[in-house]
C-alpha cells in the first residue's frame, strides 16, 4: 500500500537504514470492515529492530489509547492551535 522508491528489486541485499513495512491485512467484508497489523522494519548493522514494538495491540489497549487526547485536543487546550 506504500509505494516504493529506493528499491532496485528483489535481487536488491537488504541494507543498514532500509526501513520497512511488515503487514498483514485481514479483510472482514460481512463486518464491512478490515484488520491490518503492522510493524515498522530497521535493517541495523546486527540484524533488524522492530520500531513499533511496543504499540498498542490488543482492542483493549487500542481503545485506551483512543480515549486519551490527541495532539490536536492536547493544543487547543493550551490555546496553540484553534481552527
Amino acid at each position: 500500500h506504500d509505494p516504493v522508491t529506493d528499491f532496485a528489486g528483489p535481487d536488491e541485499v537488504l541494507k543498514p537504514g532500509f526501513v520497512f513495512a511488515c503487514d498483514i491485512n485481514i479483510p472482514c467484508p460481512e463486518q464491512e470492515m478490515g484488520i491490518r497489523i503492522e510493524d515498522v522494519i530497521l535493517i541495523t548493522e546486527t540484524g533488524c529492530e522492530n520500531l513499533s514494538q511496543g504499540l498498542p495491540r490488543t482492542v483493549e489497549e487500542i481503545e485506551k489509547l483512543m480515549s486519551l487526547d490527541g495532539i490536536i485536543q492536547i493544543l487547543k487546550k493550551s490555546r496553540l492551535y484553534e481552527p
